[in-house]
């Protein structure tokens, strides 16, 4: 019953499930992570380092204090059925975001999709609605067929 009550209500205010293995549904996918990992200027691996050592409180980590936006392009049927092999066209027209391949292959040079989440686009602003609004420019200069992304991402800041 709580799962049914889960599905009815928008994704943006659903909580966070665990996995099996005790990480968040997010999980190893692309969507969230990567605005935290583009805030952090300080040395990343050196921190990872310092994690598996037990030390990670002794770090003196540096944070970006620009806000970040991450917005996933996905293809046409996901999290459902989807077609792979689709050509990626316009990333290299993205100057002012940075863009993560997360479900890409690429054969002769060419960037296909090989996955559910396709991209990442990430970018900074001088708060979040300005990310978000970046993020979405970037993504209008690329092109997959099926390509589709959530319009509703920084909604609230808008």
């Amino acid at each position: 019953r709580e799962r049914e009550r889960e599905r009815e209500r928008p994704e943006r205010e659903r909580p966070e499930r665990e996995g099996r293995d005790g990480e968040s549904r997010e999980g190893g996918r692309a969507g969230g992570r990567e605005v935290v990992m583009l805030r952090i200027k300080s040395d990343l691996v050196k921190h990872l380092v310092a994690l598996e050592e037990g030390k990670l409180g002794e770090e003196d980590i540096e944070i970006d204090e620009r806000a970040a936006a991450t917005i996933v392009m996905a293809s046409s049927g996901y999290p459902g059925a989807y077609e792979k092999g689709k050509e990626i066209t316009g990333i290299e027209n993205v100057d002012d975001s940075i863009v993560f391949h997360c479900g890409t292959t690429t054969k002769n040079g060419e960037t296909f999709t090989n996955g559910g989440r396709v991209l990442a686009v990430s970018s900074f602003g001088k708060n979040i609605a300005e990310a978000v609004t970046q993020s979405k420019t970037s993504i209008k200069k690329i092109h997959f067929d099926g390509m589709y992304y959530r319009k509703d991402i920084g909604w609230e800041f808008q």
